[in-house]
């Protein structure tokens, strides 16, 4: 996909818990869900230029407007939750089984803690992860994986 192409994605639509929420993708590949800041004018536009390099690595870069912004439609709560709630909901609408989450400014939080839901479990498996090892948060934990490029592993006193 060249440039031109990525800069006239086509608008595509999912319904999102009863919200009809926009899109734009390009390639074939591993999903990389591109999450959007929350600054004035935010939409997934903002990842336009980003749609053919990702392509033509052999990604499938898709980028949506969360709830509330671009053309996707307005949530009746405009807190944080239904953005938050929006992101594994638009993961099970497309039927994808695995994804990259990239988040940008506030969705980088997001995309944390929707990795870290998934990975770890309900928020009372974390409590019990920061009760065995209280010099760690999850925070602190996951920055230090970041930083040295470690995976992260699943807590003993988390198994199901």
């Amino acid at each position: 996909m060249d440039t031109l192409a990525a800069l006239t994605a086509e608008d595509r639509f999912v319904t999102v818990d009863g919200l009809s929420i926009r899109y734009i993708e390009a390639g074939d590949g591993l999903p990389l869900i591109l999450l959007h800041g929350a600054s004035l004018g935010s939409s997934a536009d903002v990842f336009v230029g980003n749609l053919a390099p990702l392509a033509a690595a052999g990604f499938r870069p898709i980028a949506f407007d969360q709830p509330g912004f671009g053309l996707s439609d307005n949530p009746t709560d405009f807190s944080m939750a239904p953005r938050k709630k929006s992101i594994m909901g638009f993961i099970d609408a497309m039927g994808l089984e695995k994804a990259v989450l990239i988040g940008h400014s506030q969705s980088g939080n997001m995309a944390v803690g929707s990795a870290m839901s998934l990975f770890w479990g309900p928020a009372v498996c974390c409590r019990r992860y920061r009760e065995a090892r209280p010099r760690r948060s999850r925070r602190s934990r996951v920055a230090r994986a970041r930083l040295r490029s470690r995976r992260l592993r699943k807590p003993a006193s988390c198994s199901k």
